[in-house]
């Protein structure tokens, strides 16, 4: 079953529904010493050991971990990180690994938690930071009780890629490629870097908006019953000037006033693999929104919902959806923030997405939404009219969709 994409980026606009198809993989980092190999199950790959960290430690941080008390289901622990070094610590402790444990006190230095009846060995990453620097460490906890670990070897946390991003400018992390897909829970902790503001954590979508230039790390763990997987790191570096745009993406002003939103959908649908099959359902997409822009409270509600319609009508394969980015959603994203810039409304802006809309803003969006409709459905009519002068029939995808369809996608 298909899983709902969550909260739209705000510069890309429409391009959400196809990041979130990126490959790749996380980076991983280098050995930490919480424990020795002699006490090391055979059974837990070496990662569950291993915190994922830099090449070096922060200097004037250092995390250090131990585990006090006698581990035995029923009985209470101590997770120490009070040896840590290094002037203003603040702490955090996240499970990783094994049977779920309840930490007292998660942002304590010395939290306890009840050791859960179960078989196997914990692991916790502690994160140690102060204004300067940051440090994190492993601590493996193996409970003292006959039995095998657990937890399945296919539960793997992926948290993407790392990212270029700018200052205000809205950031979505995507831990899609998790495994198994659909079975699983998600949680999100940032771990490094300026505290964020507006974040949105749903599912395997993260989005924040960061405040200020820097490095931006955050972990990525999936949950499946009891289990919890080792975390997964992604790195988001905010710079506070805007990159220039590619060629391929940028509409100057004197393009768009040239040519319509609809000639350039047109234009970019044609381009792209099952395009005119599919043009009909994405115009149906466009059109029902418009349709229904007086529920809508703000222009980020409006895109979620488009975000929503499209990834019940675009094809699933995930290079397929990358194109699609490409060619049709970047064109038709940079022309509609020209057309708005042109009336004064910044749409790349996190605080313009998010505000009320003014009856004349709403007006406009539905009628770059229907204009962008239009341009797909040309596209749909002249392959059909093909088709017809062919003596083809037309395949079931070029029905016209309503705009109601994929308004139970939520």
């Amino acid at each position: 079953m298909r899983r709902p994409i969550g909260a739209c980026p705000v510069l890309g606009l429409l391009v959400l529904v196809l990041c979130l198809a990126d490959s790749g993989s996380g980076r991983a980092g280098t050995a930490s010493d919480s424990i020795g190999d002699e006490q090391v199950p055979a059974s837990l790959p070496a990662e569950v050991i291993d915190p994922i960290r830099e090449d070096a430690a922060s200097p004037g941080v250092t995390a250090r971990a131990e585990v006090e008390g006698v581990v035995a289901p029923g009985l209470r622990i101590r997770l120490r990180g009070d040896g840590s070094s290094g002037h203003g610590l603040q702490f955090r402790w996240l499970q990783t690994w094994g049977p779920t444990a309840e930490l007292d006190d998660p942002t304590s230095s010395t939290p306890s938690l009840i050791v859960p009846r179960a078989t196997g060995s914990m692991a916790f990453v502690l994160v140690v930071r102060n204004a300067e620097a940051v440090d994190l460490v492993t601590l493996h906890v193996p409970i003292q009780w006959e039995g095998r670990d657990a937890v399945p070897q296919d539960l793997v946390a992926d948290a993407g890629d790392d990212q270029l991003a700018l200052v205000g400018r809205q950031v979505t992390l995507n831990g899609i490629r998790s495994t198994p897909r659909g079975e699983i829970g998600y949680r999100w902790l940032q771990v490094e870097g300026p505290p964020v503001a507006l974040e949105i954590e749903d599912g395997y979508v993260y989005t924040f908006v960061p405040e200020s230039p820097g490095r931006y790390r955050f972990a990525l763990v999936v949950a499946s019953g009891t289990a919890i997987s080792r975390p997964s790191f992604v790195a988001v570096d905010v710079q506070s000037a805007a990159p220039m745009r590619s060629e391929a993406t940028a509409v100057a002003p004197s393009e768009a006033s040239g040519s319509t939103i609809a000639t350039i959908a047109s234009a970019a649908l044609r381009e792209v693999s099952e395009g005119p099959e599919r043009a009909d359902r994405v115009a149906g997409v466009f059109d029902g929104v418009a349709g229904r822009m007086e529920l809508y409270a703000s222009a980020a509600e409006a895109f979620r919902e488009i975000a929503l319609r499209l990834d019940a009508v675009l094809p699933e394969d995930l290079e397929t959806r990358q194109r699609w980015n490409s060619q049709v959603f970047e064109p038709i994203s940079a022309a509609v923030l020209a057309e708005f810039g042109r009336r004064g409304i910044d749409l790349a802006r996190a605080e313009t997405m998010a505000a009320t809309l003014a009856p004349p803003a709403r007006s406009a969006l539905a009628e770059q939404f229907r204009t962008i409709a239009e341009g797909f459905r040309s596209v749909a009519s002249s392959d059909r009219q093909s088709a017809i002068s062919r003596g083809d029939t037309p395949h079931i995808d070029q029905i016209s969709a309503t705009p109601e369809q994929g308004r139970g996608i939520r």
